[in-house]
């Protein structure tokens, strides 16, 4: 383990409306860090593909070659991760909206000095993370799952079952890389939403420290001052989520989205959610859920919900045919 800064940091978010961009803009106001072309990378949303390939193509060498090459497919993984990420490291050159706010684009051998900072609002496939990124430095944002429930559905019309679901796959994905990854001396660090809001500077110090980036050369003052960046009250007041920046103002309460849920929500979402909520260090509302006639209840909404997701697949299956 070096005290050299990292080459790459992938800040990953539980789901959308994690924060994962709030945190990106933190971390890029840093001169160690630089952002790529790629606003939101994904690469590991479909990255059981290249797993597949390299599997395979591993099986089908005889074993003195595949001993030659490393003995498994993980080398062959770990190279094309350095080309994924050769491929998104391009100086800056998001969208014009925030172009001004970005610190001066780094060049030549500056550009190859700094750390490249990038993102993505999910975890799927994070069990092949360090099988294409083995040195890479990982940051896994998490936030209240009804925050995110709240928020998805007010920013992209998510329907309350799916939003829950949703957040629930991913925190689930989280807690078995961090059950899997605990010991083994990977380079990941576990930050939560909600102190990045309410303890700001403290939050970032110790990312900063886990990142190897020099304390003395961040403006904390200016990231306390940091504006909005896709808040969802820009589609509640503007009927659209945009990523220009928005000035915080005294309606910003992003801790507590969820305030104004009745019995009903907190019981649903306790029943879908409320293990990897309690797991991840979140409270809940105690809710009813333990009467025969609730669980009654729950159990008919996840047979609905199991036949809605099994006859889409059909019609989609249908379409492709058709």
């Amino acid at each position: 383990m070096t005290n050299r800064s990292p080459k790459t940091v992938f800040i990953l978010g539980v789901e959308q409306r994690s924060g994962t961009n709030y945190l990106w803009q933190l971390l890029r106001l840093h001169p160690q860090g630089h952002v790529g072309s790629v606003g939101e990378d994904f690469l590991l949303e479909h990255s059981q593909f290249l797993k597949q390939y390299a599997d395979r193509l591993y099986r089908s060498w005889i074993p003195k070659w595949r001993e030659r090459m490393g003995g498994g497919s993980d080398p062959l993984l770990a190279s094309i991760g350095d080309c994924l990420i050769a491929f998104i490291k391009k100086p800056y050159d998001l969208y014009p909206g925030e172009a001004g706010s970005h610190p001066e684009k780094p060049s030549g051998s500056d550009f190859l000095s700094k750390t490249l900072i990038t993102k993505s609002p999910s975890v799927k496939n994070l069990d092949h993370f360090f099988r294409l990124f083995p040195d890479a430095y990982l940051l896994l944002l998490v936030r209240d799952g009804r925050s995110v429930v709240e928020s998805g559905m007010k920013s992209f019309g998510w329907t309350f079952e799916d939003a829950v679901r949703r957040w629930n796959r991913g925190a689930r994905n989280i807690i078995e890389f961090v059950d899997h990854y605990r010991d083994s001396g990977k380079r990941f660090l576990l930050v939560r939403y909600e102190d990045l809001v309410s303890d700001t500077e403290a939050t970032l110090r110790k990312v900063f420290t886990f990142l190897n980036f020099e304390l003395d050369h961040y403006d904390f003052e200016a990231a306390k001052n940091l504006p909005i960046f896709g808040s969802s009250e820009s589609k509640a007041s503007e009927g659209d989520v945009h990523w220009n920046k928005v000035e915080k103002t005294e309606r910003f309460a992003p801790l507590k989205r969820w305030d104004h849920w009745g019995r009903v929500q907190h019981d649903r979402f306790n029943w879908l959610a409320g293990e990897a909520q309690a797991i991840m260090g979140y409270t809940a509302d105690p809710g009813g859920g333990n009467r025969p006639i609730t669980r009654l209840k729950h159990r008919m909404l996840d047979w609905k919900w199991r036949c809605r997701e099994r006859a889409a697949f059909y019609m989609n299956a249908l379409r492709s045919i058709l």
